[in-house]
C-alpha cells in the first residue's frame, strides 16, 4: 500500500489560548503515526485543503517553512524504505530538534494513557520554550543553558528548589531516551558536566486525629461536605488517591472491603473500612445498583473516557483542594498545603505511630517498594529523634 504524509489540524487538543497544534501524519501499511511539528495555530488560521497557516499569520511563512520541511524530510525517508517509526526517529532525532523530540514522548506518554506523566513533561517543555526560545536544538541543551533555565525557573515562576530539581530531572529523562534511542550521542550529554542542584527537604503536612475530629464535627453544606468527607474518607481507607476515589463505585464495595485496582500502580487492593468510612457512604449511597459511584465527586462519569477523564479528575481535584482549605478555616485547622493528598500523609503517618509495621504500611498505601514507603515515612516523621531522646533518658 502506498505511503504518504499529511500535515493535520488537531483540534481536539486545543488549549485555553485557543491554538490546537499542527501534526504531521505518516501513514504506511493501512496505518499512521502522528508526529508533533511543534507548531499551534487557532482554527481560522488553518488552511485545511493547502495544509498551510494561512498569510493572515503574523509568522506564516516562518511557520510554514518549518512545518513543510518536516513534511519533505518525512516524504524523502518514506521514499528510502523507512518504516513509520522509523522516519519519526529520524525527524526527532539528531537531526536536532528537542522540541519535536520531546512532543514526541509526550505523544506517546498520552498513547500509553499516561496522561499525568505527559502533562509534567508538557509543562517541563513549556518552561524550556520560555527561556530557551520556541525553537530549540539538542546542541542548545547544555550545562550552561540548563543553569539559565534552572535560575530562569525561580525568578520567572517562582519555583520553588524541588520543583526546578524536578524539571531539570526531566530534561535529564530525555537526554537519557534519547541516547538510548540513538537520537543523541552519549558524548553530547550535558548532564555529564552538569550536576542538578540538591533539593530541600520538605515537612509534609498531615493532620493529627484532633484535628481529622474537627472536620468531622464542622457543619457543612454543599459542595464542602463532599470535598471533606472525601477527605476523610481516604484517610480512612488507607490514604485512597483521589483519581481513585472518583471512580469508584459500590461495585468495589465488598463484605465491608474496599476492593479496587490503583489507576497509578496498577496493583489490587483490598481494604478493610472502619465504621468511619462506611458511614460517611451511608450518607450517600443505598447499596443498590454496583455501577453508582461511591461519593458525587464527577457527575457525568459514564460519559468520559481516557484523556477527557483524566482531565476532568485533575480540574475537580484543584476544586476540592480550594474547598478544603475554607473547610479547615471553619473547622479551626490550620488550612495551609490543605490538600487531599494530605489524607494519605496523615493516614502513612497515624499508621506507623501506631503499628510501626512498614510492610504493612507498604501493602495499605498500594506502594511497590518499601524504599518509597520508608521516604514517604521519613519526610513525615520530623518528631523521630524527639520521641527517641524523651524514650532513651526520661
Amino acid at each position: 500500500m502506498a505511503a504518504s504524509v499529511k500535515l493535520v489540524h488537531r483540534t481536539s487538543k486545543t488549549d485555553k489560548k485557543g491554538e490546537a497544534p499542527i501534526y504531521l501524519r505518516i501513514t504506511k501499511d493501512g496505518k499512521s503515526t502522528f508526529l508533533a511539528t511543534g507548531v499551534k495555530v487557532i482554527p481560522k488560521l488553518w488552511n485545511e485543503e493547502k495544509e498551510k497557516v494561512r498569510s493572515t499569520h503574523a509568522i506564516a511563512d516562518t511557520l510554514n517553512g518549518r512545518i513543510t520541511d518536516l513534511a519533505t524530510k518525512a516524504q524523502q525517508e518514506l521514499l528510502l524504505g523507512r518504516t513509520r517509526k522509523q522516519v519519526k526517529q529520524s525527524l526527532t532525532g539528531t537531526g536536532g530538534d528537542f522540541v519535536l523530540f520531546t512532543e514526541a514522548y509526550i505523544e506517546d506518554l498520552q498513547l500509553s494513557d499516561r496522561y499525568w506523566e505527559a502533562k509534567k513533561f508538557q509543562t517541563t517543555l513549556n518552561k524550556c520554550r520560555d527561556c530557551w526560545g520556541t525553537a530549540i536544538s539538542w546542541k542548545q541543551v547544555s550545562p550552561d543553558s540548563l543553569t539559565q533555565l534552572y535560575d530562569h525557573m525561580g525568578r520567572q515562576f517562582g519555583n520553588s528548589v524541588n520543583t526546578r530539581r524536578k524539571e531539570i530531572s526531566r530534561i535529564r529523562r530525555l537526554v537519557r531516551i534519547a541516547i538510548r534511542k540513538g537520537n543523541l550521542s552519549a558524548a553530547d550529554d550535558p548532564f555529564i558536566v552538569y550536576q542538578i542542584p540538591k533539593g530541600q527537604r520538605v515537612e509534609r503536612r498531615k493532620l493529627t486525629l484532633e484535628e481529622i475530629t474537627q472536620l468531622e464535627e464542622v457543619e457543612l453544606g454543599s459542595f464542602s461536605a463532599i470535598a471533606r468527607d472525601a477527605f476523610l474518607f481516604s484517610f480512612y481507607c488507607a490514604g485512597v488517591r483521589f483519581g481513585d476515589l472518583c471512580v469508584l463505585t459500590n461495585g468495589n464495595v465488598k463484605d465491608g472491603r474496599l476492593v479496587y485496582r490503583a489507576a497509578k500502580t496498577k496493583k489490587p487492593l483490598s481494604i478493610p473500612m472502619p465504621p468511619q468510612a462506611k458511614a460517611i457512604l451511608d450518607r450517600y449511597q443505598e447499596r443498590g445498583a454496583k455501577n453508582d459511584t461511591i461519593l458525587p465527586l464527577l457527575p457525568g462519569l459514564n460519559r468520559l473516557k481516557g484523556l477527557a477523564l483524566k482531565a476532568k479528575i485533575s480540574s475537580r481535584n484543584a476544586q476540592v483542594n480550594t474547598y478544603l482549605k475554607r473547610v479547615a478555616e471553619k473547622a479551626g485547622v490550620d488550612p495551609k498545603g490543605l490538600s487531599m493528598h494530605v489524607a494519605r500523609h496523615s493516614y502513612a503517618d497515624y499508621a506507623r505511630r501506631v503499628s510501626g509495621d512498614i510492610h504493612a504500611i507498604m501493602q495499605a498505601l498500594g506502594h511497590s517498594d518499601v524504599r518509597v514507603t520508608q521516604t514517604y515515612l521519613k519526610e513525615l516523621d520530623n518528631d523521630a529523634v524527639d520521641s527517641l531522646s524523651a524514650a532513651l533518658w526520661s
